[in-house]
């Protein structure tokens, strides 16, 4: 790819994010992204990896019998 392809491509990028932040406000809009976490979004994520991890030991631990 050359130089200039690549160029003419970040531009065509830079006015597409444009175009989108123009049609966020006509819709009355802001463009924004919000990537903080409150400590009960942070505990339910751990909890269900640690609870995925540890339910098949369960299963195995229990079926012992058969």
């Amino acid at each position: 790819m050359s130089f200039s392809r690549r160029r003419s491509s970040v531009a065509d990028a830079a006015e597409v994010l444009h175009h989108d932040e123009d049609k966020l406000a006509e819709l009355g809009y802001k463009q924004e992204l919000n990537r903080s976490w409150s400590l009960l979004h942070n505990f339910g994520v751990s909890f269900s990896i640690i609870v995925s991890q540890a339910s098949p030991k369960t299963i195995y631990i229990f079926d012992t019998n058969t």
